[in-house]
Order: C-alpha cells, then sequence, then structure tokens
C-alpha cells in the first residue's frame, strides 16, 4: 500500500482541509505524471489526477468522524489535443 498526498490550491480553504492523504492499494509505487504544458502555460499549480476504484470510509476519531481515503490506482486526467479559442484547456 502506498501512501499519495493531494492538496487543495483553492486559497479560501481552511488551513487544516488543504491536503489529504490517499493509501493506493497497488502492488507497484504509483508514478505521479508531470504537469502537462498545456496547464503551465495558464498557471494551473498542480497535476490533476483520477483516483480510481476510490473508496471513502467514516469512522469515529473521539467525539469526531473522520474519514479514510483509499484508492486502487492513479490516472492524469485526459487532455484534450488542442482546447478551442477561448476555452480553458482543462475542460475536455
Amino acid at each position: 500500500m502506498w501512501a499519495v498526498s493531494v492538496l487543495d490550491a483553492d486559497p479560501a480553504a481552511r488551513a487544516a482541509n488543504k491536503s489529504m492523504q490517499f493509501k493506493i492499494a497497488a502492488a507497484d509505487m504509483p508514478v505521479l505524471p508531470e504537469l502537462p504544458a498545456e496547464l503551465a502555460a495558464v498557471g494551473v499549480p498542480f497535476v490533476p489526477l483520477v483516483l480510481e476504484g476510490l473508496t471513502i470510509t467514516p469512522w469515529l476519531d473521539g467525539a469526531k468522524i473522520a474519514l479514510s481515503y483509499r484508492a486502487t490506482g492513479i490516472r492524469p486526467v485526459p487532455m484534450p489535443v488542442k482546447a478551442p479559442k477561448g476555452r480553458d484547456p482543462i475542460t475536455p
């Protein structure tokens, strides 16, 4: 099992919610893809990923509910070959 940390780039997000750790149940360590040039060109700071087989399990941590995140794999979000003029390249 491998752990991958995910960051939230939203400046309005609370500090406690800025990052989450996912456990990836895979035989081999997942390799994170590079940031696509199309996203870097428009100032996107992170690589968008798809978490395959994602499960979220709630559990009690004292008096509060906590969440455990697990996935079976990760892959990059498919990027369009070329974004239409005036469109955001993130939207396929």
